[in-house]
């Protein structure tokens, strides 16, 4: 948690304590073992093995009993997937600032909320840190340099099941579309996205990696897909197919997930734990951490993350 602000920290631990009580009763011992934790994953692989997942581009993870022969064929897989042809390349064209007037842009999303929520029929309900959240959001999509975020990374909207990860994003690419913004953007579903690649191999990746998108739902997809005989993990390819264009020529993308960026907690599991250390560096260098905070809404909103 060294990337989040303290605000985030201090909401993040209210939040914990809430929903596991058992764990504000040792909050020390508790603390203890947060560090210990990350202090024995940073050392869980050694030289050999960070050696054999860089040569395999990390685009899966290695297993002990992985036999040399399956190894070769990852190998060979990980280069004919950044062989692919591109159907439609990204070209870096410099975004401009203060993309729309703040208070007319803030007024958009709000309607768009509102409407959102009259549709399903669902109470519209501000608690955590929702309203901050919401306002630094809409000056990130209008380029507005007051934001506090970073203009030149994308999102990573993380927190527990149920605030409404999801359903923000969605808004917001709505209020993009709707005005044509630069920084317009699709919101696609880990989930189905690993599905589609499942059955469309090289198509779907094509698609996946065109445009501007926000992966929804990380870490609720399969984690390791089967292609042409050989395990793969999906968002670890998209990953680094991402960071390679991010790097190259400044493209972004945006991630909602109930993962914590680093730090592993018995009950939430992180992306580093999920993923391994090459894409929870690269995420860092990607992404603003966003920490949203609150009640579950499923009650109210059944279905938004």
């Amino acid at each position: 948690m060294d990337n989040l602000t303290p605000q985030q920290k201090e909401q993040y631990l209210k939040d914990l304590y809430k929903r596991y009580p058992e764990l504000n009763k040792n909050a020390t011992q508790f603390a203890k073992a947060v560090q210990k934790q990350a202090a024995n994953s940073a050392a869980k692989k050694g030289p050999s093995e960070l050696k054999e997942v860089k040569k395999l581009k990390d685009y899966t993870a290695l297993k002990a009993t992985t036999t040399p022969e399956q190894k070769e064929k990852q190998i060979q897989y990980a280069e004919q997937v950044r062989n692919f042809p591109r159907r439609i390349e990204y070209i870096n064209k410099p975004m401009d600032y203060n993309l729309f007037p703040y208070l007319q842009a803030k007024k958009i999303v709000w309607n768009c909320m509102k409407e959102s929520l009259q549709q399903q029929g669902r109470e519209f309900i501000i608690d955590g840190n929702l309203k901050e959240i919401l306002g630094e959001l809409t000056k990130y999509f209008i380029r507005d340099k007051s934001c506090k975020f970073d203009l030149n990374k994308g999102i990573n909207l993380f927190g527990f099941v149920g605030v409404g990860k999801s359903w923000i994003m969605q808004i917001f690419s709505t209020f993009t579309n709707m005005l044509e913004l630069q920084t317009a953007f699709q919101v696609k579903k880990m989930r189905s996205i690993t599905q589609e690649i499942r059955n469309n191999k090289k198509i779907e990746f094509q698609t996946v990696l065109n445009g501007v998108n926000c992966f929804d739902d990380v870490g609720f997809e399969p984690l390791q897909i089967r292609i042409f005989g050989d395990t793969e993990s999906v968002f670890t390819t998209i990953i680094d197919e991402n960071y390679e264009r991010f790097k190259k020529s400044g493209k972004l993308c945006h991630i909602t997930t109930n993962l914590l960026p680093e730090v592993e907690q018995a009950q939430q599991q992180t992306i580093l734990s999920t993923y391994g250390v090459r894409v929870a560096d690269r995420c860092k260098e990607m992404f603003n951490l966003i920490y949203l905070g609150g009640n579950s809404k499923r009650g109210q909103n059944e279905g938004q993350q």
